[in-house]
C-alpha cells in the first residue's frame, strides 16, 4: 500500500510539474466535443506563455482540474465553473472562482480546505476554456493572458494590453500553432519542427495603417512577444555617454550615432576610435579600430554599428594637456593683479 501511494504521488507531482500535459481531455468533458476537439483546445504552451498561466482569469464555462496530494476528495477531478461563477466542491460547498486568476483561485481553495487538512497542496489546471486565450509576453505595458471573445485583430488586442512598454523594440513576433493554420502573411515562417508558424511585425507600420494586412485576426493560443529595444552604446570623448536605441533599424552609421550623442568632445582622438563588437556565442568582444577623422572628411566609408556594439572614443593626451595648460593660464591671468600687489 505504501508503494502504491508513493507511485500515485509521483504521477501527480509529474503532472503538476508539467501542466501542459495535464491539460489533456478529462472525464466530464463538455458534451458534443470529440477527443480531437478537446486536444485542439489544450495545446502545450511555450515556456514564456506557460509562465503567465497563474495570471489567467477564470471565466464562466471554463473547465478545471484540481490536483492535490493531500485532499483526496477533489484530487484529479474535473469541475465546470457554472453560470453563477461558482464550482461546488466536496466538504466546502460552493466557491466563487469567476474573476479570480488561477493563482488567486488556488489560494482561495487552500484557505477553504485548511479547516479539514493541514497545509493543503492544491494546483488548478484549465482543461478547457469557454473563451480561448492568447498570450502577451515580454515588453508590453500589461503582459498577461487575455481571452478572445469573437474575432479580435492584433491592433484590437494591442489596445487592450496598453501597447508596448517604453523600452520595447518596435517589432513584435506572433507565433501560432500549426493546427490553427499558418499565419496568412507572405513573410510568415514555419518553425523547424513544423509545429508553429511565426512572423515579425513592425508595430509602427501597423499603427499608422501602412501595412493593414499585418493587422491579422488572432487565433486561440497565439503568443505575441515583445522584446527589449536593441541598442548601441557610446563611451569616451562624446557629448553624451549612454545608449542609443536602434528602433526599427538593424544598424546605425557611426556618423549618425555621433550626431545623436552630441558629437565629439574637443578632447577626442578621433583617428583612434574603436568598436567593441560581441563575438557570437561567447562573452568576448572583438576590437575594431576606426579612423573617424577620415570618415568625417569623406576619405573612408562610414562604419555601420550593430546591436550591442560599443563605440569608444579615446581622449587625446595632447589635447588634454593643452586644455589643462589653458585652465592654468586662465588662473594666472585672473590672479595677476593680486600677485603684482603682493610683490609691491
Amino acid at each position: 500500500m505504501a508503494k502504491m501511494r508513493l507511485k500515485v504521488a509521483a504521477v501527480v507531482l509529474a503532472a503538476v510539474a508539467n501542466p501542459a500535459n495535464a491539460q489533456n481531455p478529462v472525464a466530464g468533458a463538455p458534451a458534443g466535443q470529440t477527443q480531437q476537439q478537446q486536444q485542439q483546445q489544450q495545446p502545450p504552451m511555450a515556456d514564456s506563455a506557460q509562465a503567465l498561466r497563474p495570471t489567467y482569469v477564470l471565466q464562466t464555462g471554463d473547465q478545471i482540474v484540481i490536483r492535490s496530494l493531500n485532499v483526496e476528495e477533489i484530487a484529479d477531478r474535473p469541475f465546470r465553473i457554472e453560470s453563477d461563477g461558482t464550482v461546488t466542491l466536496p466538504q466546502v460547498g460552493q466557491v466563487r472562482l469567476t474573476g479570480l486568476t488561477i493563482e488567486a483561485a488556488e489560494t482561495e481553495l487552500k484557505n477553504r480546505y485548511k479547516r479539514f487538512v493541514i497545509d493543503p497542496q492544491i494546483v488548478i489546471l484549465v482543461a478547457s476554456f469557454q473563451n480561448p486565450p492568447v498570450f502577451f509576453v515580454g515588453y508590453f505595458k500589461a503582459p498577461g493572458v487575455y481571452t478572445l471573445i469573437g474575432k479580435r485583430t492584433l491592433v484590437d488586442m494591442m489596445t487592450q494590453v496598453g501597447g508596448l512598454a517604453l523600452n520595447a523594440s518596435k517589432r513584435i513576433r506572433v507565433s501560432r500553432r500549426i493546427e490553427q493554420g499558418k499565419i496568412p502573411l507572405a513573410t510568415s515562417i514555419l518553425s523547424p519542427d513544423g509545429k508553429t508558424s511565426y512572423v515579425d511585425i513592425n508595430i509602427g507600420n501597423l499603427q499608422t495603417s501602412m501595412a493593414p494586412a499585418e493587422d491579422i485576426v488572432l487565433e486561440p493560443f497565439d503568443i505575441i512577444s515583445g522584446e527589449r529595444a536593441e541598442m548601441i552604446f557610446m563611451m569616451g570623448a562624446v557629448g553624451r555617454v549612454g545608449g542609443i536605441e536602434l528602433g526599427d533599424r538593424k544598424q546605425l552609421s557611426m556618423l549618425q550615432a555621433l550626431a545623436m550623442s552630441g558629437g565629439l568632445s574637443p578632447l577626442a582622438k578621433a583617428d583612434k576610435a574603436y568598436v567593441l563588437r560581441p563575438v557570437l556565442d561567447s562573452a568576448q568582444r572583438a576590437q575594431i579600430v576606426v579612423d573617424l577623422n577620415k570618415i568625417q572628411k569623406g576619405e573612408a566609408n562610414d562604419f555601420p554599428l550593430l546591436s550591442n556594439d560599443v563605440l569608444f572614443i579615446p581622449t587625446s593626451k595632447t589635447q588634454a594637456a593643452i586644455a589643462r595648460l589653458s585652465l592654468v593660464g586662465t588662473g594666472l591671468l585672473t590672479n595677476l593683479p593680486f600677485l603684482f600687489l603682493n610683490r609691491r
